[in-house]
């Protein structure tokens, strides 16, 4: 079995897809995936593109499945500069302005914030002025876990964590190629709650989980709603994370709107 067929048996593995379904799916003889897998048969870029689809195999995946193949990349990982012109750069940009005062950011793959909006900023900025020490950090997970930072402001902080700890497993299921597990990194610096592949985050009366802050004797209510940007074409555009939060009620609303630094 060569590189490329031991990779697409994996991903027909995660996929719980035997060889005639995703044959069937992708109308490709079933035989003649038998032969891509163990190496008989050498793929065209068409094929490779046309099982990545059925497979839903991420486009930083696809790339590395076509140089398996001998082919080049097909997929764009130049990395978006928020600096400069462009339609994803000005579509996030006017998003996240629009959403102001409420807290928006762009994150990647590995939670590193890439842009925040006003709102955003402002909150990190409140939260600094009531506590000199607080730590601030560009990662967003930096900022949630560490004791140092937003965690003892984060009143319901063992509902919140458990619920990202529960989505970051979740997208390592989906792609276990990401590389080093955020989990395990995580682990190394800060503590988890106890059992928090158990918890089931269900004491909350909506259909969201709300993020409730503490600021100075303040307390805000706060749920956010998850974007990503949906081009078959740009790898890196393909894993960046868009939030926004929005207040739960008008107490929360008022007190964010007046946030302003």
């Amino acid at each position: 079995m060569n590189n490329f067929g031991a990779a697409i048996r994996e991903w027909r593995n995660i996929r719980k897809m035997s060889q005639l379904e995703l044959s069937m799916m992708a109308n490709v003889s079933s035989k003649h995936i038998s032969f891509l897998e163990n190496g008989r048969s050498n793929p065209s870029k068409d094929i490779v593109i046309k099982l990545s689809n059925f497979l839903n195999i991420p486009t930083t995946e696809r790339n590395y499945l076509l140089k398996l193949a001998g082919f080049a990349e097909a997929y764009s990982t130049q990395a978006i500069n928020f600096s400069t012109n462009g339609p994803i750069q000005n579509a996030v940009i006017l998003m996240l302005e629009k959403h102001s005062p409420f807290p928006g950011v762009v994150f990647d793959k590995k939670w590193n914030v890439l842009l925040a909006n006003k709102g955003f900023n402002n909150l990190l900025y409140t939260l600094n002025v009531a506590n000199p020490s607080f730590k601030l950090s560009s990662n967003i997970l930096d900022l949630i876990f560490d004791p140092e930072s937003l965690k003892p402001n984060i009143v319901n902080w063992e509902e919140v964590s458990s619920l990202i700890l529960k989505r970051l497993n979740r997208e390592e299921l989906i792609n276990p190629t990401l590389g080093e597990s955020l989990i395990d990194s995580l682990s190394q610096k800060y503590s988890f709650p106890e059992d928090w592949q158990m918890k089931d985050n269900l004491s909350s009366p909506l259909p969201v989980i709300p993020v409730k802050l503490k600021i100075a004797d303040s307390e805000i209510n706060l749920f956010s709603i998850v974007s990503t940007i949906g081009t078959a074409i740009d790898a890196y555009a393909q894993e960046l994370t868009i939030e926004l939060y929005y207040p739960v009620d008008e107490k929360s609303k008022k007190i964010i709107e007046g946030l302003n630094c």
